[in-house]
């Protein structure tokens, strides 16, 4: 079967070498269902080989810019002592970049950034799971003015993010408001919020969001060359950290104006714990001196009132189930993971969502299902029966033992 793009079904081919390989995007198809009832999606696919950590949309960066030049420029700038030699470099440098450089979490997001702005350069790599290594992320951090990351907004789109802001603590990430996207979690979803609207009016939308993108790097010097703390950017950095502020819920006669929230700490997926502030403190200053910071930036952490529990609890709040059973069914937390106990079913899950416990609530130890010591049957008459398969368990035995007097 050969399928052909046409004007009402475009189809786009990604590739540095043709002859050996592509990316495919059909934006118009659909998922199927196969033979074995299975939903494929033939949205993405591969011809050839696929080419390891390629980053679409590179080459077409490296057509706008003098690498060359670009890198003799910043090794200039880092052996200057001149400060009228460092703001020529510094000038020439800023004419030889392109003004943004945007990572996507895909070839839709990707072309729809592309569109708005001529100043915008959208690159992705060939899965929303995939990260820039650190050489990758270095060289495109000088071809550009500007370097942002734009994730998908849902669960799995927001870990890769806090990840990837923890690793380059300077790339800057926009979030899309989740009050424009319904249903959705990128940016073609948020485009659809202005459907209705003209170009300019998105584009300038859309540099609302650069304007308020956020880094890790919470520390920047003021106008006196000073070192201050970056509320906005410290407050994301804490929430890239599973740090938050949390307030449980009340009863209306209990409540009043003072906040009664506290921080809390979301460990391993769904544990929670309350840090001390000295610890959440301590934990920075580590995380600075990993950056190489100098000792300047130290004491500032040490002193700023930035840590004491008022200002903290300013931080990003957020509301957590703590419920550990529906109607019929009950869960209990484990080391190694939730226990999900119903009628009829005992499931061991590492992985959930939505599910937290306090951290001093978790049974300290791990789960391991064994098989039934019993199975229950209806003998020939009728009478329910119990057919004993292992007699290891005492308590058990104690039952039987029990039972046998009556």
């Amino acid at each position: 079967m050969k399928v052909s793009a046409t004007e009402n079904y475009p189809i786009f081919a990604y590739s540095n070498d043709t002859e050996k390989w592509a990316k495919l995007y059909k934006p118009l198809e659909y998922k199927r269902t196969d033979k074995n009832g299975k939903k494929v999606n033939f949205k993405h696919g591969y011809l050839g080989n696929e080419e390891k950590n390629y980053i679409h949309g590179l080459d077409r960066v490296l057509k706008e810019v003098k690498e060359k030049r670009i890198l003799q420029l910043n090794k200039l700038l880092y052996k200057s002592t001149s400060k009228a030699e460092k703001d020529q470099f510094k000038e020439e440098l800023e004419n030889l970049q392109v003004n943004s450089i945007i990572i996507c979490s895909g070839a839709s997001d990707g072309l729809n950034v592309a569109a708005l702005s001529d100043k915008f350069y959208p690159i992705w790599l060939n899965s929303e799971g995939e990260q820039l290594n650190y050489e990758q992320y270095k060289r495109l951090s000088k071809l550009c003015k500007h370097f942002y990351n734009l994730p998908d907004i849902d669960n799995a789109g927001l870990k890769f993010a806090y990840q990837l802001s923890n690793k380059y603590w300077n790339l800057k990430t926009i979030f899309l408001p989740k009050s424009k996207i319904e249903n959705g979690k990128d940016f073609r979803d948020w485009l659809k919020y202005y459907f209705k609207a003209d170009k300019d009016t998105i584009k300038r939308q859309f540099d609302n969001l650069l304007k308020v993108a956020l880094k890790c790097n919470f520390i920047e010097k003021n106008e006196n060359a000073r070192l201050t703390i970056n509320l906005s950017h410290f407050h994301y950095f804490l929430k890239a950290n599973n740090y938050y502020s949390y307030k449980p819920k009340l009863n209306l006669i209990d409540k009043s104006n003072e906040d009664s929230a506290f921080l809390i700490k979301i460990e391993e997926n769904y544990k929670v714990s309350i840090p001390e502030v000295n610890e959440i403190r301590s934990f920075c200053i580590e995380y600075l001196k990993e950056k190489g910071v100098d000792l300047e930036a130290i004491n500032l952490l040490k002193k700023s009132r930035s840590f004491s529990s008022t200002e903290l609890k300013t931080i990003d709040r957020i509301n957590l189930d703590f419920k550990s059973h529906t109607d019929d069914s009950q869960s209990f937390f484990f080391l190694n993971g939730i226990v999900n106990v119903s009628d009829n079913d005992i499931r061991l899950s590492t992985q959930v969502s939505n599910k937290y416990v306090w951290s001093h609530k978790v049974i300290k130890g791990n789960f391991i299902k064994k098989d039934n010591f019993f199975e229950y049957y209806k003998d020939e008459s009728g009478n329910n029966r119990v057919k004993i398969l292992d007699t290891s368990c005492d308590f058990m035995c104690y039952i039987m033992n029990g039972s046998r007097v009556f």
